[in-house]
């Protein structure tokens, strides 16, 4: 990345103080500390000049004068990307970078993995990071999962391994990634993108100037891709769908729950071959992983009801996936990532009616595609600003319940989190082997800054639950 900093020296301008912009102006503000001592811009400048960072959030604005002097500027992928400040940068010739753009020029000489996808793609990057940390030096993981790129080590002989959001994509420059993959595009976040046609555009960007390619193509805008790649170069394409072999074979590799996560198994076990791992090596890793949190994470098991959070499922499908998942697919005991360990009994898992929490700040496929999915449902709970929509899309849902099993199917509106999960439990109790679900299909804006925190507030709702019941 050649830069006006470079030409000119100047400011540099940070868009956005969340955690992302945050991350790049202590990187920077590292490297204005470190020339101080050093003599030089920690290599980032080639003429001495020590830039000055500038931040813009909700309580900082430049000013034009401000503007006048920023040699580039660092966009976080949240901030509004037809914002005036940006029109007018575009005006003046300044030159718009996301941190990834930042981060790829700051390890030059490092391998760094990019992994994207509507759904799977965080379990895909830290069963990735598992398995490559497991048997090579310096693996780091970062990006849309847990820590900003720019707030990892900076090394020059090291491995990243980067979850890229689709935010991220859209105001990157070609990343030159050593591995790209995309593990499925299904209908999300087109209030940003605005159309599926954009939003897969967007998600194949990680493939620009990658060494090598995975690509899953059992979606019709997946394949579209793989059609783009073909002859381009090194590139994997992993179909599942209609392949009961190789299904078979990667669900003797794993314990995750659910043939969704099949898809990310196939596109880590690529991605380590791709490092010279031995099939030894990354199956006995693959066995080895416990799972991500927030996503289809046991919790607890209190007074005969199970408790799941997968606060990560944020649309209809990641929904689907999950209901796919116990009723079909009980899990195996597994440990949660980064939590103590809660084992859950086979004859806990997938068998029980499911009592389903979801809602939040809703997307514009809804929970409609959900509702034909919902045979094992036995109860919703509905939360957030979405819950008057999905209380008007699950009626089919209620419809079928009544008519079946001739008792008015309930669908509860509850004014926050806490109360949906004590009323699940009220309502699961004196079932057999019944499962609280918290799969959202839904965002957590509305309610909470982060998917994260609203599985920690469900983790917590249960907490008192069990302690209650001791």
């Amino acid at each position: 990345m050649t830069t006006k900093l470079e030409r000119e020296g100047g400011a540099i301008l940070i868009l956005g103080y969340g955690k992302t912009g945050q991350a790049a102006a202590d990187f920077f503000n590292r490297r204005r500390a470190e020339s101080l001592q050093e003599g030089e811009f920690a290599g980032l400048s080639e003429n001495g000049v020590v830039p000055e960072v500038i931040i813009f959030d909700d309580n900082l604005c430049p000013t034009e004068a401000d503007l006048n002097k920023v040699s580039f500027i660092v966009q976080s992928p949240g901030f509004p990307p037809n914002h005036p400040i940006l029109q007018k940068a575009r005006q003046l010739g300044i030159e718009v970078y996301s941190d990834l753009d930042v981060f790829v020029r700051a390890v030059k000489g490092s391998q760094i993995v990019g992994i994207t996808g509507t759904n799977g793609k965080t379990t895909s990057t830290a069963l990735t990071h598992h398995i490559l940390s497991s048997h090579l030096p310096a693996v780091f993981m970062g990006g849309n999962i847990g820590v900003p790129a720019l707030a990892l080590p900076i090394h020059s002989n090291a491995i990243y391994v980067l979850e890229i959001s689709s935010y991220q994509l859209e105001i990157s420059h070609p990343l030159n990634l050593s591995v790209a993959a995309l593990t499925n595009i299904t209908t999300d976040h087109l209030a940003r993108h605005e159309t599926m046609e954009e939003y897969a555009r967007v998600k194949g960007k990680i493939f620009d100037g990658a060494d090598y390619c995975v690509v899953c193509g059992d979606d019709p805008f997946s394949l579209g891709i793989c059609d783009q790649l073909e002859g381009t170069g090194d590139v994997t394409e992993i179909f599942l769908e209609n392949n009961p072999v190789l299904k078979e074979q990667l669900r003797k590799m794993t314990s995750l729950p659910g043939d969704h996560n099949l898809q990310n198994v196939a596109v880590s076990v690529n991605i380590a071959r791709y490092f010279r791992l031995s099939e030894g090596e990354i199956a006995a890793s693959v066995r080895g992983f416990a799972g991500v949190e927030h996503r289809l994470e046991f919790v607890a098991e209190v007074e005969g009801v199970t408790f799941i959070n997968d606060s990560k499922a944020t649309n209809a499908e990641a929904l689907i996936k999950a209901l796919a998942s116990f009723t079909n697919n009980p899990p195996s005991p597994r440990k949660n990532c980064g939590q103590e360990t809660h084992q859950l009994p086979h004859e806990l898992a997938g068998t029980g009616k499911i009592f389903l929490i979801a809602g939040g700040r809703d997307k514009s496929d809804g929970i409609a595609p959900a509702v034909p999915h919902m045979q094992n449902v036995e109860a919703i709970f509905l939360i957030g600003e979405a819950q008057e929509r999905f209380e008007s899309e699950v009626a089919p849902w209620r419809e079928g319940k009544a008519h079946s099993s001739g008792r008015r199917a309930v669908c509860e509106l509850c004014p926050d989190l806490k109360d949906a999960v004590e009323r699940a439990f009220e309502a699961a109790r004196g079932y057999t082997r019944p499962i609280v679900l918290l799969s959202p299909a839904c965002a957590s804006f509305d309610q909470f800054n982060n998917f994260e925190e609203r599985g920690k507030a469900f983790k917590d709702a249960v907490s008192a639950i069990a302690e209650a019941s001791h």
